[in-house]
């Protein structure tokens, strides 16, 4: 009741805190020119931009630096506030709302200053913060996803605000902070009610059980259809037409696979992974065709089998579920196409709301790049001019290599910008995860509904919605995704761009079936023949630091030891076996990186050297550790971080280790 007494102390016309969380679960909106509330009332325009770590290398296409990837440790400016210094990651100039918060390594003391007060609103732990652990922005809005921290909570503000970093601990290391921040700028005779206090105890007095994602939009779901079984032949279709005497949406769109057990190569044609990539969805409304993906992209997953769950779709064992609502005035149809050479059969069952108020039609461009992965390049996903909102993207990518493919940023132009309002840190971070994580995982806005390895390998499906970050535009949006992988290799990226646009001329664009052959992942890794595991290795002590096994491409089994955020002195120790006693050869496989440490090796004691594990490019070296005493059976391996190199950017003070190889 408290709730419901501030939102009605507010006026209606207002944005604040209780109006914004009943948007995170209205896809409905996202059909409304510029934000419309449901119950009729006035119109709140503003763009969305993203505020992040980008390499300010980056500074325009074509130039030097394009593509530079040092997205870490970027700040606006630094400030002095009551004798400690803080970095700006953000400073929005109200009214607004950011939105979204996201980072791959959250670090320091961050602060939420709200409409130019000396005194921050917001005071907390950032590792605490995006990962639920700071009420009320528990794991209804903040979590971890596959290592990447998330923070999806409108902080509303009527003039500014500002978000600072300032160090935790003595020699944090704050140049090695990623993060980006996603906020909508209202326009400015906007009334927005900036957070408060108040407002967060309001929050926190409600059912933590609640979850404002989960919360029914307000439009009224749509009537279900009959279930309808079909076949599709090769070379033909199955339309499913739709007629209504007013406006009328598409609600929900369901369909169940035929269930096939058989388990083949993703490229062959009998595969569940080529069979449905060669199913064609093709929307039509109103005479304007303005949706055609592949099956696997429409629903979220781009490559089937998969698993997803989201606001938008859904992927579960064959069952697909797709609630973006589809608006149309009088006539729409879904024609499924089945572009390949065998029978492609299940049930099909829609759903249709009456009046649903909507302005725009969903329009969905699918697009192919399968050129090699050099030169680095930015891939398009939409070139549009008219006026709507970008609501998500689907990325699928067949690595035929272990080695990651992700490396490259988001780039969007809204209204023909000079220069984008979003630039992001790494294509893993845009999908809301961290450190090329090959892990399946969902969260209402984003997931990766597939990642098959071995490590970076085989197919890849990655997803996010913008649902409460949607980007608006009125002329034009232009959106990219650099091809930024590791090594130079014939991988393939598919793409497909979902918006919102007032009904036009525009027709979505044909298939490229070349692009819609399905290619198979690297073989799984093989151990080196009388290696001994470093991922394997049992660590006895350790006195700081983190450490953790590490899918990585092209190492023996696949795998590193790897030893991170490990400050000057502190040691890991590892415990191996040898075969005989006595004086033997001892190397190991390790890795050189722009962020790795020095550190000193000692076997049973002693010191086997110090070694800068700096290096400008990736490499992995195998080390000669030289003439080493072992004991038959256990036998000790100490790691002592000594720093980094004046050059480590960041100065993370990395340690991996693939192998140990004794002669």
């Amino acid at each position: 009741m408290l709730a419901i007494a501030l939102v009605l102390s507010i006026q209606r016309d207002w944005v604040h805190t209780f109006t914004l969380l009943s948007q995170t679960s209205d896809l409905y909106r996202l059909t409304r020119d510029s934000g419309k509330l449901p119950s009729g009332g006035p119109v709140h325009e503003y763009k969305t931009i993203e505020a992040s770590s980008f390499d300010r290398a980056s500074t325009s296409a074509g130039a030097e630096g394009w593509f530079a990837n040092a997205d870490y440790g970027k700040y606006l400016r630094s400030e002095v506030n009551e004798g400690r210094t803080e970095w700006v990651m953000g400073d929005f100039e109200g009214p607004g709302a950011m939105v979204r918060f996201w980072s791959a390594n959250p670090m320091g003391i961050v602060r939420l200053y709200f409409d130019g007060s000396s005194e921050p609103l917001v005071e907390a732990k950032m590792a605490d913060l995006l990962q639920g652990k700071v009420k009320p922005w528990d794991e209804r809005f903040s979590y971890n996803a596959a290592r990447g921290t998330n923070l999806y909570f409108p902080f509303s503000f009527s003039k500014r605000l500002k978000v600072t970093v300032s160090e935790s601990t003595p020699g944090e290391r704050l140049n090695g902070l990623y993060y980006q921040l996603n906020t909508r700028l209202y326009a400015a005779n906007t009334s927005v009610y900036s957070l408060e206090a108040k407002q967060i105890a309001l929050l926190l007095e409600r059912d933590s059980n609640r979850n404002p994602i989960g919360v029914p939009p307000p439009t009224p779901a749509g009537k279900p259809g009959r279930l309808q079984r079909f076949t599709v032949e090769a070379g033909k279709s199955h339309v499913v037409p739709f007629s209504e005497s007013n406006q009328s949406a598409i609600d929900e769109v369901v369909i169940q696979l035929e269930k096939d057990d058989r388990k083949f190569a993703p490229s062959d044609p009998r595969s569940m992974e080529s069979r449905t990539k060669l199913i064609e969805v093709v929307g039509t409304f109103d005479g304007q065709e303005t949706v055609r993906v592949p099956l696997p992209d429409f629903f979220g997953a781009g490559v089937l089998p998969a698993k997803l769950e989201t606001v938008a779709t859904s992927v579960q064992d064959g069952l697909l579920r797709f609630k973006l609502p589809m608006p149309f005035q009088r006539t729409a149809s879904l024609r499924l196409v089945n572009h390949g050479k065998l029978p492609f059969r299940g049930t099909i069952q829609t759903s249709v709301a009456s009046n649903p108020a909507a302005d725009y039609i969903l329009h969905a461009q699918w697009t192919a790049d399968t050129a090699r992965s050099r030169p680095m390049r930015d891939m398009n996903l939409v070139n549009f001019f008219g006026e709507g909102r970008y609501v998500g993207t689907v990325m699928h990518v067949q690595n035929p290599t272990q080695a990651w493919w992700g490396e490259g940023d988001e780039k969007v132009w809204v209204d023909g910008e000079r220069f984008p309002s979003w630039i992001g840190t790494g294509t893993e971070d845009y999908f809301g995860y961290a450190w090329s994580n090959p892990e399946v995982f969902s969260r209402p806005y984003h997931g990766q509904a597939r990642a098959d390895g071995p490590g970076c390998g085989g197919q890849i499906g990655n997803v996010r919605w913008h649902v409460m970050d949607d980007i608006p535009f009125k002329k034009k949006i232009r959106f990219d995704i650099e091809q930024w992988h590791w090594e130079d290799v014939p991988s393939r990226f598919d793409m497909t761009a979902f918006w919102y646009a007032k009904p036009g001329k525009w027709t979505a664009p044909q298939l490229d079936l070349e692009g819609m052959k399905i290619i198979d992942g690297p073989k799984p890794p093989t151990p080196v023949k009388g290696a001994i595991e470093g991922e394997k290795l049992r660590i006895t002590s350790t006195t700081g630091g983190k450490n953790e096994v590490q899918a990585f491409g092209g190492l023996s089994s696949g795998q590193q030891l790897w030893w991170k955020e490990a400050k000057d002195g502190e040691m890991i120790v590892l415990e191996f076996e040898a075969n005989r006693s006595g004086l033997q050869s001892l190397s190991a496989n390790l890795c050189f990186a722009r962020d790795y440490g020095i550190q000193e090796l000692y076997v049973n004691g002693r010191s086997v050297g110090v070694i800068d594990f700096y290096s400008p490019d990736l490499l992995w070296k195998i080390v000669d550790l030289g003439r080493v005493v072992l004991n038959k059976g256990k036998n000790e391996l100490k790691i002592v971080c000594k720093g980094s190199n004046a050059k480590a950017n960041p100065p993370s003070r990395m340690f991996g280790l693939d192998y140990l190889m004794i002669k």
